[in-house]
């Protein structure tokens, strides 16, 4: 009896959403170690273990964590993700009652070397408008952005484990500007997700 009240205590440790997470008072980018992310993600509850277990699996990971639809894989493959050039535009995606809009970006590169034209109305492009993979790459990253205080957050790989860790340890970064494009990532999405 007594694991059965253990149990549907951590179910309800799970509802409750993390809190967003603030850059404010810091000027470029601020580096933290994964044990100072999960402090900071766990100011009202602790992460549960399916929660480290995601956190494990990287920039992927952290967006679905996040996102809080129990996904494994890609946080764009909820059901009902669309994608956008501009942040503005994702954050005016209107979601039904009683849901919030989620937002994260994605970076990786154009599949046909360029952004494509944003749909007229919505601003919308296709999710499928960039790709992780590139012929001699495989580079991605995602970031979770706080609307609230206006916060990207992005950690840098999955954990590796020992003793590869000690020497490529998890980072996280906090920053009030996106992750910074660049030759091994020169595309970018943002992502919005009713939820």
């Amino acid at each position: 009896m007594h694991a059965v009240r253990l149990s549907k205590a951590n179910l309800a440790a799970q509802t409750e959403p993390l809190p967003a997470l603030d850059a404010q008072g810091f000027s470029g980018v601020r580096k933290i170690t994964r044990p100072e992310l999960v402090k900071l993600m766990t100011k009202t509850r602790p992460l549960s273990q399916d929660e480290n277990e995601n956190l494990d699996r990287g920039c992927p990971g952290l967006a679905c964590l996040y996102q809080g639809l129990s996904l494994r894989r890609w946080p764009e493959s909820a059901r009902g993700t669309r994608a956008y050039l501009r942040r503005e535009d994702a954050l005016s995606r209107r979601c039904p009652a009683g849901q919030d809009n989620f937002i994260f970006l994605k970076q990786a590169w154009w599949v046909n070397d360029k952004p494509p034209p944003p749909d007229a109305a919505t601003g919308e492009v296709p999710l499928a408008s960039i790709t992780r993979t590139k012929p001699g790459w495989y580079t991605f990253n995602y970031a979770v952005y706080f609307p609230s205080t206006a916060t990207y957050v992005w950690i840098n790989h999955r954990e590796y484990g020992f003793p590869v860790n000690v020497v490529k340890p998890q980072k996280a970064y906090l920053s009030l500007s996106p992750p910074p494009l660049d030759a091994g990532r020169s595309a970018q999405i943002y992502c919005s997700t009713c939820r």
